[in-house]
């Protein structure tokens, strides 16, 4: 048996098209490298205003290179009614990562809902995508937080009366973490 050891196969134009990571893996740039997702199926509840995370709702990630990009898709089921407004922030650890600008007092956030009606028998679905540069091949968990603006009551992954009707239902949310070579 033999063995061929590599650390890159280059083109006939001399470019490297494949280079081999001290892992053993390929890497190729613009590829998809590896994907990591957390199911979250978990019933989060939240009535303060303050920020704070959501629960468990976090995805972990060990990039191959440095130069990785990583998308970051969020996808949640939510409901809240009674006119109440919720924003949403990604980290990546304790670090806010695709937000508004800093302007002000107003709040640095990536994505919102509004409850919109007083009908707490709703649950609606939404999604957010980020593609970020963490510059790193340590492991890196992103998690979401939120905070609201209504004494209203948010809850995840089922509607927020849930008071044993055949509308009330548990749903499942998902975040989710893509190595692109880059």
């Amino acid at each position: 048996m033999s063995t061929l050891k590599v650390g890159a196969i280059q083109s006939t134009t001399g470019n490297a098209a494949i280079t081999i990571a001290n892992n053993g893996k390929p890497y190729i740039a613009g590829a998809v490298l590896q994907i990591q997702q957390t199911l979250y199926t978990d019933q989060f509840a939240k009535t303060t205003t303050a920020e704070e995370d959501i629960t468990g709702f976090n995805v972990t990630i060990t990039p191959t290179s440095a130069s990785s990009k990583v998308l970051i898709q969020v996808h949640m089921v939510v409901s809240s009614g009674q006119n109440c407004g919720h924003s949403f922030t990604l980290k990546r650890g304790t670090t806010a990562v695709g937000v508004g600008k800093d302007e002000g007092s107003r709040t640095r956030a990536g994505w919102a809902f509004d409850g919109g009606n007083s009908d707490t028998n709703r649950a609606t679905s939404i999604s957010y995508q980020f593609l970020d540069t963490p510059n790193t091949t340590s492991a890196t968990t992103y998690k979401v937080s939120m905070e609201k603006y209504n004494t209203a009551q948010f809850r995840m992954n089922r509607n927020s009366a849930a008071g044993g009707e055949s509308f009330d239902d548990n749903y499942a949310s998902t975040i989710t973490a893509t190595e692109i070579g880059g």
